[in-house]
């Protein structure tokens, strides 16, 4: 009997610098806590609309995510982007104003419940301009026997050409002025002495929005010689 204790002592002996690892082999493993956020990269703007936006980014581990935005950095509205984790995200926003500047916040949640954000603006498109410029001031004034000039002013920047001839056909046309001004003029020529003319201009905007004007000036009669 004793010498089977004195067996036990000295395999305890031997046996007690290993115990260490055994424990790591045999026993309970902890996982370390996760504390470090997502890291969100690689953010696109992209479908820039008058009224709308999509935004789309990643992050470098399964994430959900959720977008802040608003017309003020303290935001305002939300929208939840994910049902589930992802590494690629898109969320589209709708329903905003033209040529507005926005703020928006990222924010991206692990699955150990970190939170890393990621912030900017975005400026939405104009409107498309559907308005066609307003006519002001249509003046057909005869200069000569053979010619007359019509004048008028648009509300924008516009071009400017007139058609005329003796009856509301017209028939004729002057040259565009594709210069884009507010004031116009164009001179007539070869017109027939002692004779009534129809008119009309044209003035296209930037745009190409279309507006006329009609009217009817009779030309100067020829001097008896």
């Amino acid at each position: 009997m004793k010498r089977f204790a004195a067996f036990l002592a000295a395999l305890s002996f031997l046996l007690l610098p290993a115990l260490p690892a055994f424990a790591q082999l045999g026993g309970v493993v902890t996982t370390p806590t996760d504390t470090t956020p997502p890291i969100i990269s690689g953010v696109v703007e992209s479908s820039l609309l008058p009224t709308g936006i999509t935004l789309a980014w990643t992050t470098n581990e399964l994430a959900t995510s959720q977008l802040r935005y608003g017309l003020t950095a303290s935001y305002g509205s939300t929208l939840s982007v994910d049902v589930s984790v992802a590494l690629v995200h898109t969320a589209t926003l709708t329903g905003l104003s033209p040529s507005t500047t926005y703020y928006y916040c990222i924010d991206a949640t692990d699955l150990a419940g970190n939170t890393a954000s990621s912030c900017s603006t975005f400026t939405t498109a104009a409107a498309p301009d559907i308005a066609a410029p307003i006519l002001f001031l249509v003046v057909a004034a005869p200069v000569a026997t053979s010619s007359a000039t019509i004048t008028w002013t648009t509300s924008e920047n516009a071009d400017a050409q007139v058609q005329y001839g003796t009856t509301s056909s017209y028939g004729l046309s002057s040259s565009p002025d594709t210069t884009l001004a507010l004031t116009h003029s164009v001179t007539l020529a070869d017109l027939s002495p002692d004779t009534t003319y129809h008119y009309r201009v044209f003035s296209r905007d930037a745009a190409g929005n279309l507006v006329t004007g009609t009217g009817t000036r009779p030309s100067r009669r020829a001097r008896s010689r």
